[in-house]
């Protein structure tokens, strides 16, 4: 994992980064505090730990996304779609979503992946692939969206290469320990 600020800045090859258990997620999740402050961008983390099947994982995106309360009390009407949707409008009227409006991009930190690759490897691969391929729907006037993954063991990424979701990993990211 390249943690630079360069390497979250409009314009890069890739927005799904993933980085290894070698690293210390909390180190990890403090320097991607320190890069959005720096480039004034939003950190939303949301936990590998709270969830395991499709409907909470999509309830932990919800709430970690502030996703507007029309989709049910307690999100219970949310859907991949819905999340699809809202991170694309997410790039493109922040104003109207986030609490903190001002962002000029945001940082989705995926924490501890393994609980979903585990218990439902097809919903992992579902959420890489929704948020992967929303984070990409860029363009002018479209706020950057890079979506963080890890720690990710060999084993995880190899399975992801079979799930045809690997593609979309950062190719930086993928050669560096």
């Amino acid at each position: 994992m390249i943690l630079t600020t360069e390497h979250f800045l409009p314009g890069t090859a890739s927005n799904l980064h993933i980085f290894r258990e070698t690293l210390n997620s909390n180190a990890v999740e403090d320097r991607l505090r320190q890069i959005c402050s720096e480039i004034n961008y939003d950190l939303i983390v949301f936990r590998g730990e709270h969830f395991r099947n499709e409907h909470e994982a999509i309830l932990e995106l919800a709430t970690a996304l502030e996703m507007p309360k029309n989709y049910g009390l307690d999100y219970r009407n949310a859907s991949w779609n819905s999340i699809d949707h809202f991170v694309t409008e997410l790039q493109v009227q922040p104003d109207t979503w986030r609490t903190r409006k001002s962002a000029s991009g945001y940082l989705l930190l995926y924490r501890d992946p393994q609980h979903l690759i585990k218990s439902d490897a097809l919903v992992f691969a579902t959420l890489l692939n929704i948020l992967g391929t929303s984070s990409l729907k860029t363009a002018n006037g479209v706020l950057p969206i890079h979506l963080i993954v890890g720690p990710m063991i060999f084993r995880h990424e190899y399975f992801s290469g079979l799930l045809r979701v690997s593609d979309q990993f950062c190719e930086d990211c993928q050669n560096v320990d």
